[in-house]
């Protein structure tokens, strides 16, 4: 990944008919297209996972839920210009019913 201006999470808690949701997402970018990468990147797509990120506060969350794990979308982008970097750039998104854990209370918490 490029250095963390590349890099955000966001947890955003909205109210609806059916009750709390948090919607969590994770972007980042990878540098260059690399068939190295290629297949991590593809098993990546083709499942939904548990994520563990770190906030721009060093803060670290327990991503996803049984019920609602993280899917793996991606965008590769081969060019010189700003707009067109060589790169993928890739996003972890879920909606779960209840916060992401911190880590730092995890032994007291149930996932």
């Amino acid at each position: 990944m490029y250095a963390n201006d590349t890099y955000v999470y966001t947890e955003n808690k909205t109210t609806g008919d059916a009750g709390d949701s948090w919607e969590v997402t994770i972007e980042g970018v990878i540098p260059k297209l690399c068939g190295r990468n290629h297949p991590v990147i593809e098993e990546l797509e083709r499942g939904q996972w548990y994520v563990v990120a770190e906030d721009s506060n060093g803060e670290i969350h327990f991503c996803g839920q049984e019920e609602a794990l993280m899917i793996f979308d991606s965008t590769r982008t081969s060019g010189k210009g700003a707009a067109a970097r060589n790169e993928t750039s890739f996003s972890f998104s879920c909606i779960q019913d209840r916060p992401t854990i911190f880590l730092t209370d995890f032994e007291e918490m149930s996932l």
